[in-house]
């Protein structure tokens, strides 16, 4: 946007500079492995330092000449970008630290009980909501087991290059595949035999009652959002 640009940097690439860039980045990856904490902070600051090579070193004969133009509303703007990664993340976490995937999928049920009207499945997408929630930790335990088991088998994925990594990822993968796919199927054996109806109505032993904190919580998040629309319409 015109009005913010702050400042324009000239980078010089050339061979030399090229052959150095090349091999710090070949040495970070086979040295990677030994690099047990902060592995991505290291990776940006070889970056970083990348291109203070390029601006401030011009050796050998230059390959190509480019610029980087700093504005201050792109710096505003991947602020905001990873100010959201990290609220999202800390909301999620938080939710499912302090609420139990039982009362998750009640409430999710009485929020969007209005919705049957509309001929929308709510049961169905409430159900979804429980048996995600449900099986992601067996999930990552099974995880953990298949990847204690290709070990003892000698898989390492932490050693070799970059294609050698995903090949052994791949021993991974599949049997996760398989495993997942099998609790599907067993899962819905077991509904079937069971006369599951998604659509049917079924009483619970949780009733949920709305009280005065509830009703505050919905005029704070309306009036937030509502907020941030005006402020993203003006700004």
């Amino acid at each position: 946007p015109e009005g913010d640009f702050i400042n324009s940097y000239e980078m010089n690439l050339t061979y030399i500079n090229l052959g150095i860039v090349i091999i710090v980045l070949t040495l970070w990856i086979f040295l990677s492995k030994y690099i047990k904490y902060f592995k991505n902070i290291s990776l940006l600051l070889i970056v970083f330092g990348l291109f203070v090579l390029q601006y401030y070193f011009k050796i050998g004969p230059v390959l190509v000449v480019y610029t980087v133009d700093l504005y201050l509303g792109s710096i505003i703007n991947a602020t905001f970008f990873v100010v959201r990664i990290i609220a999202l993340l800390f909301i999620s976490s938080l939710l499912t630290l302090t609420t139990t995937p039982t009362e998750i999928n009640n409430g999710l049920e009485s929020l969007f009980k209005p919705l049957k009207k509309t001929g929308i499945k709510v049961s169905s997408f409430n159900m979804i909501i429980a048996i995600t929630l449900r099986f992601i930790p067996n999930l990552i335990l099974e995880a953990q087991r298949v990847l204690k088991a290709q070990s003892s088998r000698g898989a390492d994925f932490e050693e070799g290059n970059l294609f050698e990594r995903a090949l052994q990822v791949v021993s991974l993968i599949i049997p996760m595949f398989v495993i997942a796919y099998k609790k599907s199927v067993d899962l819905g054996n077991a509904m079937d035999a069971r006369g599951y109806i998604p659509e049917a109505e079924r009483s619970s032993i949780y009733l949920l009652e709305y009280k005065k904190i509830d009703y505050f919580s919905y005029v704070i998040l309306s009036l937030t959002l509502i907020a941030m629309i005006i402020l993203r319409i003006i700004v």
